[in-house]
């Protein structure tokens, strides 16, 4: 084979290994030699190998995500719900790995919701073909996340995103609730209740024009801010509050059931 007249010089598997990112095995396989010849050169050259962290990087870095479509070209509610879940409790960021090159990250921030991780990642793979990732984290919380440039400069993007947003703003509502809402029903010592839908972000602007959306579907909220400066927006009339559950609701079954039982008790009232 022609591969076989290279010589297995320092230089070459040092460029192959580090540079290019190429496996001990892809290596022998371009160089037409057996994987045992090239592990023993590495050896004796004193070439460093990867260890796990740089390996996976390495791995996320040549394996990055590819868009089955533009961005631009996508025009689907998932899209939309993804970008509710973005902006409710999500990031993108890029930063410098240990082999000094810029790398690209987007990440959902899940709570204890398996299933919330579940569809996040569903969604993904129907528009990008590449690895999604669901992480169970060192907090016992759940993170969706990958590696891609493409996504990183559409999920920096805020008035991409809302143009989405604004297109299909119940599942855009949808997946902002699943990120940072909740249902509260509370009785209180006097015996009456307390009860309504919360969503919480420190962003005023987005709230307030999900509150916008929220009253075009015929559901009335108030913004209100706590004596720590935190936003957030309450629906607590009976109507609304069923109207949220039936042209909204959640896709986390542990919100839904809360959504229910509420719908469920304001009936009996």
């Amino acid at each position: 084979m022609v591969g076989s007249q290279i010589t297995l010089s320092r230089d070459l598997l040092y460029k192959l290994y580090w540079e290019e990112g190429l496996s001990l095995k892809e290596i022998a396989r371009l160089l037409g030699r057996h994987y045992p010849v090239v592990y023993r050169a590495m050896k004796r050259f004193g070439i460093p190998r990867r260890n796990l962290s740089e390996a996976l990087k390495n791995y996320y870095r040549r394996h990055e995500p590819k868009l089955k479509t533009k961005f631009y070209e996508v025009d689907c509610e998932e899209l939309a719900y993804l970008i509710g879940a973005f902006l409710g409790d999500g990031s993108a960021y890029s930063y410098v790995n240990s082999r000094g090159r810029k790398d690209y990250r987007v990440e959902f921030y899940c709570g204890i919701d398996r299933d919330f991780a579940e569809v996040i990642a569903s969604y993904m793979k129907r528009m990008f073909s590449g690895s999604v990732l669901i992480k169970y984290s060192k907090k016992k919380k759940y993170v969706v996340y990958m590696a891609s440039k493409e996504l990183y400069d559409f999920f920096t993007n805020k008035d991409k995103m809302l143009e989405y947003a604004n297109k299909y703003p119940k599942s855009f509502i949808r997946g902002f609730f699943d990120a940072e809402g909740s249902t509260g029903l509370y009785k209180r010592k006097r015996g009456d209740y307390s009860y309504g839908i919360f969503i919480y972000n420190n962003d005023v602007e987005l709230l307030r024009l999900i509150h916008e959306k929220l009253l075009t579907m015929g559901i009335r909220s108030h913004l209100y801010r706590d004596k720590r400066g935190h936003y957030f927006l309450t629906i607590y009339d009976k109507a609304s509050i069923k109207r949220f559950a039936t042209l909204v609701g959640s896709s986390i079954e542990r919100k839904r059931k809360k959504l229910e039982e509420l719908v469920t008790f304001l009936e009996k009232r």
